[in-house]
């Protein structure tokens, strides 16, 4: 993860990827996608851990493992590849830009709290 940016209450990197061909295993293409970004990593790659469709496309949600620990929200790393299949999934996204990055944000914060709330105990 970019470690630039300096985000206090972590940070979620959007891979998104438009499709020049059809793919048979949409997973397969997110994993290594994943792989390829984080190939040149001391850390242990990200796992799995949900997947869906989001404005007609499928989406990938990776975390590294252990998702819900003591551990700082800061150090985690969170991923999603979005592949672009469905042919209006930007323009949704356009349209829903800022409620996509609240809702991010939000997760970022409910995941700090637990954090603190752990260390409180």
């Amino acid at each position: 993860m970019p470690t630039n940016i300096q985000a206090s209450l972590g940070q979620t990197l959007l891979l998104y990827v438009e499709l020049l061909e059809s793919v048979s295993d949409y997973q397969t293409l997110a994993d290594e996608c994943v792989q390829a970004f984080w190939q040149t990593s001391n850390q242990s790659s990200p796992r799995l851990i949900n997947k869906g469709k989001l404005f007609g496309s499928p989406i990938f949600e990776y975390e590294e493992f252990p998702k819900y620990d003591a551990q700082n929200p800061n150090e985690l790393s969170h991923i999603l590849v979005w592949l672009g299949t469905h042919f209006d999934t930007l323009v949704f996204a356009g349209k829903a830009n800022h409620c996509l990055i609240n809702l991010l944000n939000c997760r970022h914060k409910i995941l700090f709290a637990y954090h603190q709330s752990q260390i409180n105990k």
